[in-house]
């Protein structure tokens, strides 16, 4: 009865929230500057996503994220200039691991979606969000039969004007505008000098944006090294750092 009850509870709470409604005058103004190619007209508060927009303070980002699964410091440097940047790293679903102590799942069954927050001088000044991250976990091989729990659902529930992770690459031209530049193997599009940018090959599986080109692309990658049950070789737990 309380395992029903605990698995009742995680898929209430891992259900996604409504995505908000695109801002029609944010759209119109992100298209407006790709055109121009160059990033102004657009309103402070057009860059958000969810609860989190550019500028708030990292205490007002841990108020609405708690504290992250992961941390550190970094610098870059752009144009002469070294900036000190505090990178903090979530994982969606937030409760993947009451999932996964619940109803452990396989290997190749097992993803997730991290949002990294970039602060400097105490203000949020990029977000990147992606499917894309290492995974490492030891050879298994099971020796007990089972029949898994498959979690479905959206990862992560909320959306960029409209664009969320899985959208076609062609609905973020089609809002956007056409995009300013790729890389050679075509699975990253930017809009710089505004600084947004999509990655995904056909899809999109990364969301980046910041307050100013300084600070476009930057951050490490999520390295998952996984727990698994060595009788059933069912991921169960996991922990999670920054590299790169």
């Amino acid at each position: 009865m309380r395992i029903a009850l605990a698995l009742f509870l995680v898929i209430i709470f891992a259900a996604p929230a409504s995505a908000a409604t695109p801002s029609r005058a944010c759209v119109a103004a992100i298209k407006s500057a790709n055109v121009r190619h160059r990033a102004i007209g657009i309103r402070p508060d057009c860059w958000r996503i969810g609860l989190l927009t550019l500028g708030m303070s990292q205490v007002a980002g841990q108020g609405v994220m708690g504290p992250p699964e992961a941390a550190r410091d970094i610098a870059i440097n752009y144009r002469r200039q070294r900036y000190p940047l505090h990178e903090a790293l979530y994982v969606y679903p937030r409760n993947l691991k009451s999932w996964l102590r619940l109803a452990p799942e396989p290997l190749e069954h097992f993803h997730a979606v991290t949002l990294h927050l970039f602060y400097w001088k105490d203000s949020l000044v990029a977000i990147r969000l992606g499917s894309d991250a290492r995974i490492d976990s030891a050879p298994c091989t099971p020796s007990l039969p089972t029949r898994p729990f498959e979690r479905g659902g959206v990862d992560y529930p909320f959306d960029f004007h409209g664009i969320a992770l899985g959208a076609p690459m062609a609905a973020v031209s089609a809002r956007f505008g056409r995009f300013a530049g790729t890389n050679r193997s075509r699975d990253f599009f930017n809009y710089w000098p505004v600084p947004l940018s999509f990655g995904g090959e056909g899809h999109v599986d990364e969301i980046g944006f910041s307050t100013g080109m300084a600070f476009a692309g930057i951050g490490g990658v999520a390295q998952f090294q996984l727990r698994r049950d060595p009788q059933t070789c069912l991921v169960r737990d996991y922990t999670v750092s920054l590299e790169g």
